[in-house]
């Protein structure tokens, strides 16, 4: 577990890069990045300018970001993706060699060898896609992953994501700080909707 003096550090250098992550979602996402056992990853799918990238990354772990910054897309808020934010995030890389840009669209991002610690969905808000982000992923899942879904009660697509994964008992919810749900992945799995196998870690 890092100090509160290691956080304030990495949210002095993450309040500089353009976004809507607040200080109190900052805090909540370092804890939970320290916390990753070593050996897993961190996958962040949606990374803008990178002020969430740098937070994670700051825990020391393998940061994997997934975002194919395509110019002229408007994400979650009021500004358009531009050269600008690419520059910024560009930096945030040079800044910390342990995270890797997937530029590719986050259901054609290859998965990892390692197990993955902590997911965190901050991509496309619209149904269906914060689901698929989660399903694309959750065969790398380590037991007892963390999974955060930001601008949840926010965004429609995100909250039906989240509620329907842990109306499933694919997740256990935890706790949600300001907009950032907090949730694990279950151990044991209920059968998908649809499917005749149960899942189980």
């Amino acid at each position: 577990m890092m100090s509160d003096t290691a956080f304030d550090a990495a949210w002095a250098e993450a309040s500089g890069q353009v976004g809507w992550f607040s200080r109190g979602e900052a805090r909540e996402i370092h804890t939970l990045a320290c916390s990753v056992p070593e050996g897993q990853v961190i996958i962040e799918i949606g990374s803008y300018a990178g002020r969430a990238t740098v937070v994670l990354a700051d825990s020391g772990r393998r940061v994997i970001a997934v975002d194919p910054l395509v110019f002229g897309t408007k994400p979650t808020g009021t500004w358009e993706v531009g050269p600008e934010h690419e520059a910024a995030f560009k930096g945030v890389l040079a800044r910390h060699p342990n995270v890797k840009w997937e530029r590719v669209p986050s259901l054609e991002a290859p998965l990892p060898e390692e197990p993955v610690g902590l997911l965190f969905i901050d991509g496309d808000h619209d149904a269906p896609a914060p689901l698929n982000d989660y399903r694309h992923f959750e065969p790398v899942l380590a037991p007892g992953a963390w999974v955060c879904f930001h601008d949840y009660k926010v965004c429609a697509g995100v909250t039906e994501a989240a509620d329907s994964l842990v109306s499933e008992n694919q997740l256990e919810r935890v706790r949600l700080r300001e907009r950032l749900l907090v949730a694990r992945r279950a151990v044991q799995l209920r059968r998908h909707p649809g499917t005749h196998r149960t899942q189980e870690d």
